[in-house]
Parts: C-alpha cells; structure tokens; sequence
C-alpha cells in the first residue's frame, strides 16, 4: 500500500492523474486508420523539402506524401534503378502490382491518390541506416553531372550522399556567381505522390508538363522556403519525376525566374 499523500502538490498531481484514467474520453473510437495516418504523417515528415509546397520539401525536407506499409517488421529497401535502365518495372513493395511507364502516373492528384492507397498495400519508407558523415557515393556523383548540364558554368557546386539519412538519396548545393544558392535533392520514390500536401491544395501557381523522355515536369512559383534573411520570399521550385520514379527536386530564390529553375530541371532530366 503506497503512503498517504501529504504534499499539496503531490495532491494535484494525484488527482489529475485519477481524473485523466476516467475522462469519458477514453471511450471515444479511435478514427478510421488512425495510426496509418501517423506513420503516414512521419513519413512525410522524414522526406519533405519546402514546407507549404506542392510535393515538397524535406529534401528537400517538408512534405512529400510517402506512405508506409502495415508492418514496420516487414520494410522493403528499394533499390535504385540502374543507371540507364529505363524499362517499365513493378515497383517493389506496392500489392496489387503497380508497373508505371511515364513519370505522370507517379504524379497524382489529390482523389486519384487517395484510391490508390485505399486500394494498395504500400511499402514501409526504407530506413536511415547510412552513418554520419555519410560515405561520398555514385549517387552524388551522378547527380552532379546531370545538374551541371544546365548550370551556368562559373556555379560552384559541393555534393551531399543520404541527405537526411536516406540511403542512396543525394543533394548538389550550389552557389551562383552572385552568391545566390540553389538546392537539390534526388531520391527514389516507393509509391506515387500526392499533389497535394497534408490535405491542402497548394496556394501557389502550379503548372505541370509531361516531357519527351517520359518524365513529368512540375513547377511551384514562391514556395514556401527558408533561405535566411539574405533571400526572403521564398523559392521557385521545379521537380522530375522520370517513368521509374527517379524524383529530383529543384529550388532557387525567387530572384531566379522559374523558367529558369525549369529549364536546368529540363536539361538534367535529358543528361
């Protein structure tokens, strides 16, 4: 038997604690997919990348709408495609099987995704196992080259491998010759992603394009983006989405127009 509470803080505490175990809210039934939502939430906040925007930023970090699968025990590490390979494949992980052919399919509106992960079993997010710092990899070398292609040629650049931990996932940051900074992020998406980011529609100027090599190419005028009080307004965002789910994101201040920002995201999706 425990000892009498004397302490009138100890008082409070007890009864607030005898309150809390009979709230009447106890009883109140859980919401349908209750902790799907949960691990859905975690996921996107493990890989977003500008806050507010559509599809994006964690890294590019805020927001992509990746869901997981019902069993953390059973995760499905997705492999990247190898390089070149272009070939329609069944993602892995996604039941009934999915097999996209064209970077739009990976790319969906807000009722469109909602059926599909209604009618999909889904793969867990792969996990952060890469150890800090994290080892210089092809997966940043690769994205080098393809960023460069459209980078003016003065831009400095430094290569980020697992940005956020995420194995095989890479990040370019580069400085123009102004000093002014553009981000991007590349990884490997698992399941199609939503056009709209924690229920709500996107406030900015969208617009979305398919391109001749398959991939889609979709642009956010003034996304929510911190730089630092050195480039306030946010950024002009532009990602790819290629046919096997190879998603790269783009983003610069708003001082760059976003054709701009387009049009280096074209010329690295073509190489």
């Amino acid at each position: 038997m425990s000892a009498p509470v004397t302490d009138p803080i100890e008082e409070l505490l007890a009864a607030a604690l005898a309150d809390a175990r009979t709230d009447e809210r106890w009883a109140i039934a859980p919401k349908a997919q209750a902790l799907t939502a949960v691990r859905r939430s975690a996921a996107r906040r493990r890989t977003a990348t500008a806050g507010g925007a559509l599809l994006v930023a964690a890294g590019v970090t805020a927001g992509i709408s990746l869901a997981v699968g019902h069993d953390p025990a059973q995760q499905t590490v997705i492999q990247q495609p190898a390089d070149g390979d272009t070939q329609p494949h069944a993602v892995p992980g996604v039941e009934p099987e999915w097999t996209p052919t064209t970077g739009s399919e990976w790319v969906l509106d807000k009722p469109a995704y909602d059926d599909f992960v209604m009618t999909h079993i889904l793969p867990s997010p792969a996990p952060h196992t890469v150890r800090s710092p994290a080892p210089m990899t092809d997966a940043s070398g690769r994205l080098l080259r393809d960023v460069v292609t459209g980078l003016p040629a003065d831009a400095a650049t430094a290569r980020q491998d697992a940005p956020n931990g995420l194995a095989g996932a890479a990040a370019i940051h580069v400085r123009l010759a102004d000093g002014t900074p553009v981000e991007v992020e590349r990884m490997q998406l698992q399941e199609p992603i939503s056009t709209q980011i924690n229920g709500d529609a996107p406030a900015r100027p969208t617009t979305r394009r398919d391109l001749r090599t398959g991939s889609v190419l979709v642009t956010i005028a003034g996304a929510l983006y911190g730089w630092g009080p050195d480039h306030p307004g946010g950024a002009n965002v532009a990602l790819v989405v290629t046919p096997t789910g190879q998603y790269t994101f783009w983003a610069a201040p708003v001082s760059v127009p976003l054709s701009t920002v387009a049009s280096w995201a074209e010329a690295a999706d073509r190489g």
